[in-house]
């Protein structure tokens, strides 16, 4: 892995909720907002920008943790920003 970052750096991603991002179990909805498993998903993918950029092409990164906070319910139409720092 390339070294090219220091702590504090960040990367951003920005995501319209959609129709998919819904939170439903077994098909079934449960309620009409941003699901937690869709919010996880996208943040997991925010922190990957940094891997995505430090990578070699034989090397492939790993998850290791993911810290989420709810700070309002989104619904479909919704634009969610995301922060990931080192």
């Amino acid at each position: 892995m390339k070294q090219i970052f220091k702590y504090g750096d960040t990367k951003e991603y920005y995501r319209v909720v959609a129709k998919g991002d819904v939170a439903k179990f077994n098909g079934v909805v449960v309620h009409p907002y941003y699901a937690t498993f869709a919010l996880t998903r996208d943040a997991e993918w925010t922190s990957r920008l940094f891997v995505l950029d430090m990578k070699e092409i034989e090397e492939e990164g790993i998850g290791t943790y993911v810290n989420i906070q709810h700070k309002a319910p989104a619904k479909i139409g919704d634009e969610v920003r995301f922060i990931a720092t080192l």
